[in-house]
């Protein structure tokens, strides 16, 4: 059993080093796409509280927060995942 386990090895490796650059091609298309539809949504946003009599101030502010609320930092610390230079910690503890 363990002899089939290393022959697999090679196979597993393979698979892994031929679907990996097409998956982080794709995962990144898909952050992009999701930052730009992010940002056609705070626009309305931003509009709707300016035409609903907001201070231009305020609306800006809550426009910047509801903007970078899609990071890459944000989002791997919301998976629980340590960043370089950041907390050491994960969430839920």
């Amino acid at each position: 059993m363990n002899d089939q386990r290393r022959e697999d090895v090679p196979k597993i490796l393979a698979t892994v080093m031929w679907t990996a650059p097409g998956l982080a091609i794709r995962t990144g298309f898909s952050y992009l796409r999701m930052r730009r539809d992010l940002q056609k949504s705070a626009r309305v946003f931003y509009k709707s509280m300016i035409d609903s009599g907001m201070p231009v101030e305020q609306a800006q502010q809550l426009r910047e927060k509801y903007e970078n609320n899609l990071s890459t930092h944000g989002l791997m610390k919301s998976l629980g995942i340590a960043m370089p230079g950041g907390s050491s910690t994960r969430l839920g503890k």
